[in-house]
């Protein structure tokens, strides 16, 4: 039998295209809020001949010919189609045989072995569906397989695909459907690269959900109960541009959705997600409308592993491009590779490397560079990414682009292990222009912006002012930025520590009260909110347990302030980017990473793990010096438990030519 009926004249598209600047880059996140049509359901009538033969003619019920049609088909039967058919009595229990038609058309004569008078009949479609019958206290249930593996035909549905059943006492057979379809229309060059459709079922790990296998059906209300095998359904062959494909699964409630992921003859895949509830009723379609797919949709969205962490609850980031073309994919996985490199052998993420998950995620932009805001330069990439030729806080990207991007992707979001609150985003832009920004919201959402910056002669090696009248300056390159914007802000949420003029008039951060706290590693009450008050030794040069050498409190921070807002130490990476975080920076993103793996965390924890303290309890090193050209710390009125000093080292006169500016501070937005 090759095709089924609808009962819905009208059928609804489930889904909108979100176009990205970039014609090539297609994401679809489908609604779901979709007509399921209903499919044909088929009688069939059997006449008991002379003994040895026995001749069963299926046809359709009258009241399913005015609605036959699906695109055009109809639903026939098909030369060579099998039934079998199950009669029960007292005395022997369940016989089989299997009946074959030599016709094709809606009405067909089917013919095999004789089958006893029984007291009941049960009938299949396809024959190789069911594998067995068995009765009990429930009643007579029969055991069928769903296939996960099906054969894409377009504009119709492969033979012996369709699962139906009848129950009869007499000689009329009534088949129901047993099974749910879901229905698509493929448009796009990208179709005929298609070799595998997967829709699989989204779910908690603890609550697995079937969708093909071996089911159990019960024959009095023809209901599925029971399935085990496998959360996916799979069409596999070729497929044409325009057309309508089905694939056939067991009647489900996807109360988290599902996702679509086409294959291509070279194992590169593209999904698409549909994140509502749906429900999947026997004998009904549901339709997804039409779906683009373009050719580089099977790079766009294509993860590479580079840290792997098996665990229920990783740490999860993903790397995302901007600017890069088609050619430049194979640059962008280099640099993105250094970057994440160069964070991960910076403390605490080298200590804590195992805790992650990290994809480097494919998305190709029709042309190179970003946007420059003043000079009107717009090119076609795929997040919209720009800012301006002279200033760089107004960097930008389209928000919701980004994180559609990265829901549709990344795969612990798709495999239910993390959310897009918990998940970190780093945007690698392939754009020379300096810069860096990072977007944070407070309900722990947050992607940063690094371009891959060089000098105005082409050079890379970048320098950086550090602390307002302190002079501490440090170089490095594009990298530095992208572990003060990556590392810092967007996973350790920490607030810049880089000194303005202005005077801070509050006691209270309000971003420290975020769902997700922004800032912890500053204050603007050293009286009553010393956050890092374990951290600071009894007096400065005497070596503690447990006590950081150089810990105190140091006025300014935020950027903007001088005056009425402290950090806990003079120099770190989110002053001039150099590649130290702090001894309470450690700590806070220690401990974020101990809360996204769901594990508990004290400061006892950190003091027996942080490698650099233990560096410098030994004296290893000095906390702080990695990258410094020279220093000179003012230390006026910095506390040490009940003790204020001042230590000054050898002033330096630095020569402001060719030094970067501090970075803008991040953008922080509030979820009302």
């Amino acid at each position: 039998m090759a095709a089924v009926a609808l009962g819905c004249d009208s059928q609804y598209i489930y889904g909108r295209s979100m176009r990205t600047k970039a014609i090539i880059g297609c994401i679809w996140m489908l609604a779901l809020a979709a007509c399921q049509d209903n499919i044909a359901e088929i009688e069939a009538a059997h006449s008991l001949h002379e003994q040895g033969s026995t001749e069963f003619m299926a046809s359709l019920n009258s009241d399913a010919l005015t609605r036959m049609e699906l695109d055009g088909l109809s639903l026939r039967w098909t030369a060579g189609d099998e039934i079998t058919i199950f009669g029960t009595t007292a005395e022997n229990g369940f016989h089989s045989e299997v009946f074959t038609t030599d016709d094709s058309g809606h009405e067909a004569t089917f013919l095999g072995n004789d089958i006893a008078t029984a007291s009941s009949y049960y009938a299949f479609y396809p024959s190789s569906s069911v594998k067995g019958m068995a009765s009990g206290g429930n009643g007579i249930t029969a055991y069928l397989q769903i296939p996960v593996s099906q054969t894409a035909v377009a504009n119709g549905i492969a033979n012996h695909l369709n699962i139906c059943y009848a129950k009869a006492t007499d000689n009329r057979l009534y088949f129901r459907n047993v099974c749910a379809f879901i229905k698509f229309r493929l448009n796009g060059g990208g179709v005929s690269d298609i070799r595998s459709i997967r829709l699989t079922a989204c779910h908690e790990a603890s609550a697995p959900l079937a969708l093909s296998g071996e089911a159990t059906l019960q024959t009095d209300d023809g209901t599925i109960s029971g399935i085990t095998g496998y959360d996916y359904v799979e069409l596999q062959g070729s497929f044409e541009e325009g057309g309508t494909y089905y694939l056939m699964c067991a009647p489900a409630e996807l109360s988290k959705g599902f996702t679509l992921t086409m294959s291509n003859a070279e194992g590169m895949e593209h999904t698409i997600s549909g994140q509502n509830a749906v429900s999947l009723h026997p004998s009904e379609v549901l339709n997804l409308g039409s779906i683009d797919i373009g050719r580089n949709d099977f790079i766009n969205g294509n993860a590479t592993s580079y840290l792997t962490n098996s665990s229920s609850h990783p740490v999860s980031w993903v790397v995302i491009p901007e600017g890069f073309t088609l050619e430049q994919m194979d640059d962008y996985h280099r640099k993105a590779t250094e970057m994440l490199d160069f964070i991960f052998n910076v403390e605490p993420f080298r200590q804590y490397k195992s805790y992650f998950n990290v994809h480097i995620l494919d998305a190709v932009s029709a042309e190179e560079g970003a946007d420059v805001f003043d000079k009107s330069q717009y090119v076609e990439t795929f997040f919209d990414a720009g800012w301006s030729s002279i200033a760089f806080g107004n960097m930008k990207a389209n928000n919701e682009k980004v994180f559609s991007f990265v829901k549709a992707y990344s795969p612990d979001i798709l495999n239910g292990k993390v959310s897009i609150q918990e998940t970190g985003i780093i945007m690698l832009i392939n754009d020379s222009r300096y810069g860096g920004i990072c977007y944070n919201w407070s309900d722990g959402k947050a992607f940063s912006m690094v371009p891959v910056s060089k000098n105005s002669d082409g050079t890379t090696v970048l320098k950086w002012a550090g602390n307002g009248g302190s002079q501490v300056t440090c170089e490095g390159t594009w990298l530095n930025v992208a572990l003060h914007e990556s590392g810092g802000h967007m996973f350790g949420r920490l607030a810049d520590e880089y000194v303005g003029s202005a005077s801070y008039s509050g006691t209270v951060i309000p971003s420290h009260n975020y769902a997700v706290p922004f800032g912890l590693n500053i204050t603007a009450d050293i009286e009553n909110n010393l956050l890092w008050s374990e951290f600071i030794p009894d007096s400065m040069g005497i070596r503690q347990a447990g006590r950081f050498l150089h810990v105190g409190t140091y006025e300014g921070a935020l950027g903007a302030y001088g005056k009425g807002i402290w950090r806990s130490e003079e120099v770190s990476c989110m002053d001039d980017t150099r590649t130290y975080f702090s001894a309470w920076q450690r700590y806070l993103i220690a401990k974020r990473i101990h809360d996204l793996a769901q594990e508990p965390f004290t400061y006892a924890d950190f003091i027996a793990n942080d490698s650099q303290y233990h560096d410098i309890q030994a004296g290893i090193r000095y906390a702080g010096t990695e990258g410094i050209i020279t220093t000179f710390f003012n230390l006026d009125g910095i506390r040490y438990g009940n003790t204020s000093l001042v230590l000054r080292q050898k002033p330096y006169t630095m020569n402001s030519s060719g030094i970067m500016p501090p970075l803008p501070s991040p953008v922080l937005i509030e979820v009302k």
